[in-house]
């Protein structure tokens, strides 16, 4: 089981000299959270709900679904080991957001991406999201009974349905590389 959280693209390399650093960023401000921390959800379904919140609020903001695509996909997926935090120093929002006010080292965290059956690793967040959309049976491995987003994620499933109807979930394999690796990658490509 994992823990997943999301950051810009810009933010990898600070990241991977310091670790997650709890702070209140760009996108915690963008939400109207203003808590000094890291935010997390726990496994795929808390990660779905947790982008579907996301999701309509940068559509609320730019009211452009265009927009807030360009603005999703220049984010990745970290995740790291459920094992990492120990779960009484966090608080649990709801079953699909946690908040951490510790800092988080670099060497655990690591970036999501899709590998298709070529080999080709896609860090697309937008794609992977549609690929964690599909991997859960919604709605019935979420319990949405007590969850205060439970319309938002019904809604970003209908909203979604014709890219969930062409996206097909068994061309791809949910994979991880350390984030070193990533910022390796990252750099020699800027170098070519």
């Amino acid at each position: 089981m994992f823990y997943y959280h999301f950051t810009n693209k810009n933010y990898l390399k600070n990241i991977y000299l310091d670790g997650l650093v709890p702070k209140n960023g760009y996108f915690s401000k963008l939400v109207g959270d203003k808590r000094v921390g890291i935010c997390f959800s726990k496994d795929i379904p808390g990660c779905v709900a947790f982008s579907a919140r996301f999701w309509y609020k940068m559509m609320f903001i730019y009211n452009d679904e265009s927009v807030a695509r360009e603005k999703f996909n220049n984010t990745v997926f970290l995740r790291f080991k459920c094992d990492i935090i120990d779960l009484k120093e966090c608080i649990l929002e709801n079953f699909s957001q946690l908040f951490f006010k510790k800092s988080i080292s670099a060497d655990v965290l690591r970036i999501c991406y899709l590998e298709d059956s070529k080999g080709t690793k896609i860090f697309d967040r937008f794609l992977i999201m549609l690929y964690m959309m599909k991997t859960v049976e919604h709605p019935n491995e979420m319990d949405l009974d007590d969850f205060p987003y439970k319309a938002l994620v019904e809604k970003i499933y209908k909203d979604l349905k014709e890219d969930l109807e062409n996206f097909n979930e068994k061309d791809y394999k949910l994979n991880d590389m350390i984030l070193e690796d990533y910022i390796k990658n990252i750099d020699e490509r800027l170098t070519r």
